[in-house]
């Protein structure tokens, strides 16, 4: 029993030790030597980061590997460093303002109330990493509000489109090798937005347009599912917006929430 047991032992130990080797992943280089530890980072086309034993970590280009062998650990996905980030999300957001609270008189002595603070979003997202922490990014979205009440058994309607484009930057508190990554973002917008009162009863179809300036303050965070894919969830707050015509636009301060997919490459 005794000799079972130390077989049993010796057969563990010399697996622990293979396994423990084949953990360790391999960059070859052209000139003949070899790199064993971790890969931390990957670069597409550019660069491999490797973590020996020791701890320190060597950068090694892409024309002077060879080949490169991974563990039987394999790398994690989201340890692919992406530059170009491409993505749409969906949400809700709700003005503070009371420029999209509106009275209409009917006659002479009744007025109705209209409110239309509350906005469907999308959005269109394009980001550029500028290195692990920060991104440029060009933002495009549209709101969509609206409100109705009956009157004289006619539908009164108003709608209000805004539609935001603008550029800026993100900035994340963890680095790009992490599958959860919280950030902040900030984007300055250009907006223009089209209302509409329509009443056929009583002979209304009014529309205008106006334009102005905005700015958006995100936080978030994103989530790694894939080498190609990641989901991002943000609150958004809108400053009050800065009228550029004369017409005046509405004041578009407030908050919401939205979320949807990025394809990374």
């Amino acid at each position: 029993m005794k000799v079972f047991f130390c077989l049993l032992f010796a057969l563990i130990g010399l697996l622990g030790n293979q396994l423990l080797s084949a953990s360790a992943d391999e960059v070859h280089i052209r000139e003949g030597s070899v790199l064993k530890g971790k890969i931390i980072e990957i670069i597409p086309n550019e660069s491999y980061h490797i973590q020996l034993s020791g701890g320190s970590v060597f950068v090694v280009k892409s024309e002077e590997i060879d080949k490169v062998i991974f563990s039987l650990i394999a790398p994690e996905p989201h340890l692919l460093y992406k530059r170009f980030h491409l993505g749409g999300q969906g949400g809700l957001f709700r003005s503070l303002s009371t420029d999209f609270t509106a009275r209409y008189p009917i006659n002479r002595r009744d007025t109705v109330q209209l409110d239309a603070s509350n906005a469907a979003t999308g959005s269109l997202n394009f980001r550029y990493s500028l290195n692990h922490l920060v991104d440029f990014v060009i933002d495009t979205r549209l709101a969509l509000a609206s409100d109705n009440i009956e009157v004289y058994g006619e539908t009164l309607t108003y709608s209000a489109t805004s539609r935001f484009i603008g550029a800026g930057a993100r900035y994340y508190f963890v680095p790009e090798i992490q599958a959860v990554r919280t950030f902040v973002q900030g984007v300055l917008y250009t907006i223009i937005e089209s209302e509409n009162v329509s009443a056929l009863v009583l002979g209304w179809d009014r529309d205008a347009t106006h334009t102005g300036l905005g700015i958006g303050i995100n936080g978030g965070f994103d989530v790694r599912i894939s080498d190609l894919i990641s989901l991002s969830v943000e609150g958004e707050l809108m400053a009050p917006t800065l009228k550029t015509d004369q017409s005046g636009i509405d004041n578009m301060w407030g908050f919401g929430v939205r979320a949807g997919t990025y394809f990374n490459f």
